[in-house]
């Protein structure tokens, strides 16, 4: 999994695609930054991390839409079951554990 990662940064297209993406004005400039930096980047896998109550459900929202908009299937993994149904809360309705992915090949 890990040389997976190495192997994938700067690897792919802009997840944003050529679509100049709008983040909402619920947004703080921060959950906006973050939006920015993973639609910007060109790495296989992106990773966002925050303590509890920072706006990351609403910023996943609003990148879920932006990545939708560019065209990108999107596949939310977290380290555990409640952080998964966090993400599910929030329509990453396909969102697994860190542990099942790396257990299930399908899904690899």
């Amino acid at each position: 999994m890990v040389d997976c990662v190495n192997r994938g940064i700067g690897a792919c297209e802009r997840f944003g695609g050529k679509n100049q993406f709008v983040a909402s004005d619920r947004l703080n400039p921060e959950q906006k930054q973050a939006i920015e930096f993973v639609l910007n980047s060109r790495d296989r896998v992106v990773s966002i991390s925050g303590a509890a109550g920072t706006g990351k459900t609403a910023a996943l929202q609003e990148l879920r839409r932006g990545l939708h908009e560019s065209g990108h299937e999107v596949l939310a993994v977290a380290p555990t079951t409640s952080a998964v149904e966090q993400l599910q809360k929030a329509g990453y309705s396909e969102a697994i554990t860190v542990e099942r992915l790396l257990q299930d090949q399908r899904t690899q």
